[in-house]
Parts: C-alpha cells; structure tokens; sequence
C-alpha cells in the first residue's frame, strides 16, 4: 500500500480521539499515562492520503531500544475503526500493509524493540513474511481471555 506516511503526534486531544474511537483503544495507549511513564514516549500517526489509519505509541528505554511499559497491555499499533469493520479480504489487505510500514520503519530507526499487540489483532503473517526476507522478527504469543457480562445477573 502506498501513500502512507508517518507524523509525530503532539497533539493530545488528536491521539486521545483517535485511541477512544479504536477498537484496540485502551488506557494503556492513551495520552494521560503515556506521559507520565517517566520515558520518552512518541505518539506516532500513520496516514493515507491524509486520513489517519492507524497509532502507534512508543516507549523508548534511551533512543535506540522501544519497549512495551510493564503491566500495561496492548501498547502496540492502533487501526482506524474504518478498517477494524471491514470484511476479512480487505481488513487483512489494509492491516498487513500498515503492519509492514510500521515495522519497517522500527527497523531502521531503532536497534531494538517490542509490541504488545491488542487481542483483536491475530493475523502476523506481515510479521513471519518480514522474518522470511532475513530479518530478525520473532512473535511470542501471550492470550488473554474476554468473557462476556452483559447479560449476567448473579451467581446463582
């Protein structure tokens, strides 16, 4: 996929929009903690033809190693709910590309660096088909498990 681009983000209310709007969205990626970690921190926007589709929040240990904050989750790369509602074909088209934007820009920027990925995002064929061109990228899979409340009404 062409045209993307890459900003960083300085504008709280933006990335703070954008992260809410998301279905990866959590806390974790919100502006209010990103700046008080007590690191450097980045707010990165991907975007295509000027649209934003998709996040991506940085924590750096110095300028060259980006690691994920212990103990918060999913402080990996956000998409545009736009794409998170698209069919399958299309949603795997527009996620492996941004995917394959995002880690090459990582690679060519920082030494090092890891992502907690949001459940929602299952397919890392983008990751195995860098890792396949000689690149050193390796996935570790960690699960986590969603039940459903909504209609809970005791325990009974």
């Amino acid at each position: 996929m062409k045209d993307l681009s890459l900003e960083l983000c300085t504008d709280d209310v933006v990335w703070d929009d954008f992260v809410v709007a998301s279905e990866q969205g959590s806390v974790f990626v919100k502006s209010c903690l990103l700046n008080e970690i007590g690191n450097i921190t980045h707010k990165y926007l991907i975007r295509k033809a000027g649209r934003i589709v998709a996040g991506l929040p940085l924590c750096l240990i110095n300028e060259e190693i980006i690691f994920p904050v212990p103990f918060c989750y999913y402080q990996g790369i956000i998409f545009d709910n736009s794409i998170n509602h698209l069919n399958q074909s299309r949603k795997f088209t527009w996620t492996s590309n941004i995917l394959d934007f995002v880690l090459r820009f990582l690679m060519s920027k920082y030494q090092s660096f890891g992502l907690t990925l949001h459940h929602s995002i299952f397919d890392l064929r983008a990751i195995n088909w860098l890792s396949d061109e000689g690149h050193e990228l390796f996935t570790e899979p960690r699960y986590t498990a969603i039940i459903d409340l909504t209609n809970f009404e005791s325990v009974e």
